[in-house]
This record gives C-alpha cells, structure tokens and sequence, in this order.
C-alpha cells in the first residue's frame, strides 16, 4: 500500500502544475553537489551546474570536474565568441577551451587581488568580473577600473552581476555599490548620491526583457525596473509576495521568475501585476533558490540548496505554429515495449524515471528520413515514465506508462 500511495504521490506532484512539468535532479543522479549556485547552457546544448565543483549534462551523460581544479566555490559561469567557458570564485577566474584549464589565482590586478561573484562574456571577446573593483581580460591582459582611471565610485561595496543588453551597453550591480554602465567609451553611474537611485539597493541580480527593460533583483527591496528614464519598485506593496529576489529570469510571455532565498523560500511568478507561487509542494526540488536561468528553448532551470530543478513550460510551445514535431508513440500504456515513429526533423528523445534518471536517449537527424524505431524498456520497473522531446526550437515532455 505504501508504494501504490508514494506513486500516486509523485503524478500528482509532477502534473498538478498546470504550466509545466517539473524535472528534478540532485547526486543521487548525477551532480556533483546539491548546492548549486550557476548554470549555463552552452552553445552546443550542453547544461552546466557549478558551486563547490562542476558538473556538465549533456542531456544523457554526467561529467564532474572537481580533483583537476585548482580551488573551488565557483559562483557564476560564461561562455565566450570561442566557445571557452569562465567560471568565476572567491579564489580566482577558471577558464576551460573544453580539453585543458587556465587558472588565474593569487593574480594581481592593479594592487586588487582577482576574485569575483559574477563573470560576462561580452560581444566584443571581453570578460568582465570584479569584487569591489571591476576587471576587464581583453585576451591578452587583465585591467582593472575604479575611481583612479574613471569616474566610479570604487573601491565600494561587492560586486554581484554583469550583463551585456541588447545594445551592447555592460551593465554591473551589486551590494550598495549602485549601478553602472559602459557603452564601450564611457561609464554612467546610477546611485543614490547623484539622485538617480532612490536609494543604493542590494542588488544580486539583473536581467533584460524582449522589450529592453532592465529588471534588478534586490535582497530585500523587490525587484527594480528600468525602462531607460524611470525606475519602478515593485515590492509586497504592489505585486510582490516576498521582497526577496535571489534569482532572475524572463520567460518567453515577459513574465519575471523571482528565486527566493530567505524566509520561506520559493519560486514567484510575476506579470508585472500579481504573482504566483510555487514551492516543493508543487514540484520543485527545494525551496531555497540561488539561480534561475532560462535555456535556449525557453525552459526555467532552478538551482537550489538541494538540488536543480527544470520546469518545462507548457506556454510558449503549443502556441508556436508549424514548430511542434511530429512524434507519436504507441502503444501507451504499455508493457515496456512500445514503437517511436517520427518525421523527418532533427530530434532529441530523451525518457526518464520518476526520480530525473535517463533511461533511454537518442537523437535524430533531419537527413533521416521518416523514422519507426522499436524501443525495449521492459528490464525497467513498471511505472510513470517521462518523453522528453526536443528540437530545435521546442521542448514537449509526454507521459509513458509501462505497466
């Protein structure tokens, strides 16, 4: 009876939101550690999780970096125009080109020792990291910024977020430091002191939306909006559910995905009216959220306390015409052995277990022409099973029951 009873659980956990499906993943399946506090998706699709070491999920396999690093701790990660990511710790920048790493520690850098929270990859080949100071590598040397070669206000405060937008200005935030930005010449400076911030909030993060807006997430002020003349706070008093924004991401529909860290925890979506909520009870793996980010194909990726959580939106995929491929599977329920016919489109399938572990995988060409494929999972435990169906520009995940 007690396992009849937890099944049921599990399907109505994973199927009572009704925008999505939650998948979730911890060490028990293949990260490295619980705690993650980055993610990226590279530019060939592969997903990488950071904190105390790195994990890489291609979709099937897990790969864990840690023995081979110099230190540990990594709080943030970039990919830049060559593909190299940079993974950004107290203890100094990380940069890998896929096969070997360069470690810049104990560096230096105009009498400022190179740490960071955060790390960009600009369009221009530049990174960008800093602490109380900002440093800049432009592929050869590393410079450093602050109130001896500009107009900034620094050494002040921590720096928390870099963001290059969509005209190429780099932002920076963080920790009453005010705001900043560097259009490639000169640097403006947004803060309390010189009457464009009401006040020099605690900013942990940034992101931008489709219509250009510049959206902050702050420790305890709410989220700020930024539209390029006004700023708007938005907080308990006008459509937040808790003024703590740990975590930032914009959904396909401009809706603001808040992580929260502190009191309760939870994940807020919010319009730009009213917010919803969402917690373990509704599938998320853990409450307490360092990250969110969105992936190329418009999925939310929570990194939490306890682990990572993917929602796969509903919205956004049906909606999308003559982008769905054409899949079907039967029969469904099934005994374990059940047939796959596609069309012709490049696909990724990917099957998984109540628990976020892969249990079949494979990927198809567009050059393959119409597809039957006879699959064979009856060595796996009879239950609910998750279709994860993937092309280029969609996401769909379907139920398969073997029974």
């Amino acid at each position: 009876m007690k396992t009849i009873l937890f099944f049921i659980f599990l399907i109505i956990k994973l199927f009572s939101f009704s925008q999505g499906t939650w998948i979730n993943f911890d060490t028990s399946n293949g990260l490295a550690n619980n705690e993650t506090l980055a993610i990226l998706e590279d530019n060939s699709g592969n997903m990488w999780f950071s904190w105390k070491d790195i994990t890489k999920y291609d979709g099937t396999n897990w790969t864990i970096y840690d023995t081979i690093l110099p230190y540990h701790y990594f709080r943030d990660i970039a990919e830049d125009n060559n593909g190299n990511l940079w993974f950004a710790s107290d203890g100094g920048i990380l940069e890998y080109d896929g096969v070997s790493w360069i470690a810049y520690c104990d560096t230096i850098v105009g009498g400022y020792h190179l740490r960071s929270w955060t790390i960009c990859a600009d369009s221009y080949g530049n990174i960008w990291c800093g602490s109380s100071v900002i440093f800049k590598f432009n592929g050869s040397q590393w410079l450093k910024y602050d109130s001896t070669n500009s107009n900034l206000p620094l050494p002040n405060g921590d720096l928390r977020d870099i963001m290059e937008d969509n005209e190429g200005n780099i932002w920076f935030c963080g920790n009453g430091m005010g705001i900043f930005k560097y259009d490639g010449i000169n640097w403006s400076v947004y803060d309390y002191n010189n009457g464009e911030l009401p006040e020099n909030y605690w900013i942990r993060v940034l992101t931008q939306d489709t219509l250009g807006n510049l959206w902050f997430g702050t420790y305890s002020s709410g989220i700020i909006k930024y539209d390029g003349s006004n700023w708007t706070q938005y907080n308990t008093s006008n459509g937040l559910l808790n003024n703590n924004a740990y975590g930032l991401a914009i959904d396909n529909q401009n809706n603001i995905w808040q992580g929260i860290l502190y009191d309760n925890g939870g994940v807020c979506k919010f319009d730009g009216i009213s917010s919803i909520y969402y917690d373990v009870n509704d599938g998320l793996i853990n409450n307490y959220i360092f990250t969110v980010y969105k992936d190329k194909t418009g999925n939310l990726w929570f990194g939490t306390e306890g682990g990572v959580s993917e929602l796969i939106l509903n919205t956004g995929i049906a909606e999308q015409e003559n982008t769905q491929p054409i899949i079907n599977f039967y029969p469904n329920p099934n005994n374990g052995h059940f047939t796959f016919e596609r069309e012709k489109d490049d696909l990724n399938i990917t099957i998984l277990n109540v628990n976020g572990q892969v249990v079949y995988s494979k990927q198809f060409e567009k050059k393959t022409p119409h597809t039957i494929e006879h699959i064979d999972l009856s060595n796996q435990a009879k239950g609910l099973y998750f279709v994860k169906i993937q092309s280029l520009k969609t996401t769909k995940v379907e139920k398969l029951i073997i029974q």
